[in-house]
């Protein structure tokens, strides 16, 4: 019901929000929560499975592109090399813009 919209409201707009600004903290923070929450959601009324495991998936493998791009972050040394980044936010951003597309037909 109303929380189930809201959940999904959630995820869209981090995701959205992800799509365009990878690094964006509140957003990775909110994937990461909902996400979760997601994955322990049974079937919901009205998806058929293959639907509903399309968007947990989504929202599983956007979480892991989040936290696989922060995993490393008690390194504090700094090696000049960007390159590992700009592919960490590439591949969140790319995550992202499949989970959106996902949820925009139902939010």
């Amino acid at each position: 019901g109303v929380a189930l919209h809201e959940l999904l409201d959630s995820l869209f707009m981090a995701a959205d929000r992800l799509a365009k600004h990878p690094a964006d903290p509140s957003s990775t923070l909110s994937v990461v929560n909902d996400a979760e929450v997601v994955g322990q959601v049974a079937l919901p009324f009205g998806f058929e499975p293959q639907q509903w495991r399309l968007v947990v998936e989504a929202a599983e493998g956007l979480a892991a592109a989040i936290v696989g791009d922060t995993g490393d972050t008690g390194d504090t040394g700094d090696t000049g090399d960007s390159s590992g980044v700009e592919e960490s936010d590439a591949a969140v951003a790319r995550s992202a813009g499949i989970l959106r597309d996902i949820l925009g037909q139902y939010v």
